[in-house]
């Protein structure tokens, strides 16, 4: 919490393609406008938490650009995954971003319009079961807009999930009995 006692307004995202293309060396280019950029033209924010998995030397004119851009502290983490689709290197560095991003109460929003479809995947599916969030997406045709998740997966999919886990392990527990039930042949 700020020093005022009101709650941080932190954005999350992955550094996307569009806004490392959005600079051409110290200049910005007109009319390509990432979707980093368009939060920062419709949302105030304190902070802004930046997660990336290029270059640095890449990243690094680009950050410096959108720090003129805001009065928002903001940070770049560099993240070596063994690739951009692995669901489970993915999650275990998304789920510690947040886990360091929530150990203060904030506003906490998250960017979905960057990275793949496993990293926004693994976003909506931390947003919706550890860390309170509001999603938002940037289409260039439309602008910034909140994203409605219309589920709640602690709701519907978690106890879905649990009785589709316990019926798997009962029916591998009656194989095993099974098997170790017949004769053996020699």
């Amino acid at each position: 919490m700020s020093s005022s006692g009101k709650k941080e307004r932190v954005l999350t995202s992955w550094i996307g393609g569009n806004d490392l293309d959005s600079l051409k060396g110290d200049t910005y280019i007109k009319n390509i406008s990432g979707p980093i950029v368009s939060v920062l033209n419709t949302h105030i924010l304190d902070s802004i938490e930046l997660l990336y998995n290029y270059l640095k030397e890449r990243v690094a004119p680009c950050i410096e650009w959108l720090s003129k851009l805001t009065n928002a502290n903001i940070r770049a983490n560099h993240i070596s995954l063994s690739s951009s689709i692995d669901f489970g290197d993915i999650y275990a560095h998304a789920n510690r971003h947040l886990n360091k991003l929530c150990t203060q109460p904030n506003r906490l929003s998250i960017l979905l319009s960057l990275g793949t479809p496993a990293m926004q995947t693994v976003w909506i599916l931390l947003g919706k079961t550890r860390f309170p969030c509001t999603f938002l997406q940037s289409p260039l045709e439309q602008g910034v807009q909140e994203v409605d998740i219309p589920f709640k997966l602690s709701a519907e999919y978690l106890p879905a999930a649990s009785k589709i886990n316990t019926g798997q392990r009962e029916k591998q527990d009656t194989t095993i009995v099974r098997y170790l039930d017949k004769p053996a042949v020699n």
